[in-house]
């Protein structure tokens, strides 16, 4: 196993300041827009995990981290990841950084640009 697949204290990822936003095994989880979530995770080696999810209202859960590991429970088989289909519709960002702010402004860049691909396809 990497360093970079273990993840660190990540308390003060609170302060990103998102909608819904909590943390829960040492993920933040929380509403970008309102259909989609963001999951953060600070890994050792100084580098920081982000994957966006779809953040599915109509499911009774407690929980942003509860809907995450939904979906990673129901999307991220062998087959789906083999076929790079995973990360396509829903971005998967890693950066060696611990500065909330660049962390903040991956996540808003990422959101903005999944957005316009939502737009785009709707478009066409």
């Amino acid at each position: 196993m990497s360093l970079s697949s273990v993840t660190k204290k990540t308390t003060d990822l609170i302060h990103l300041g998102f909608e819904d936003g909590a943390i829960h095994n040492e993920y933040y989880c929380a509403r970008v827009t309102p259909e989609e979530g963001v999951c953060v995770a600070y890994m050792l080696g100084e580098v920081v995990m982000i994957q966006f999810f779809p953040w599915d209202a109509s499911k009774d859960l407690d929980s942003g981290h509860a809907v995450y590991a939904k979906f990673i429970t129901d999307r991220a088989s062998q087959v789906m990841a083999s076929k790079g289909t995973l990360f396509v519709k829903y971005p998967f960002v890693t950066a060696e950084t611990t500065d909330l702010l660049m962390i903040k402004c991956l996540i808003q860049n990422a959101t903005e640009e999944m957005i316009r691909a939502k737009h785009q396809h709707s478009e066409a």
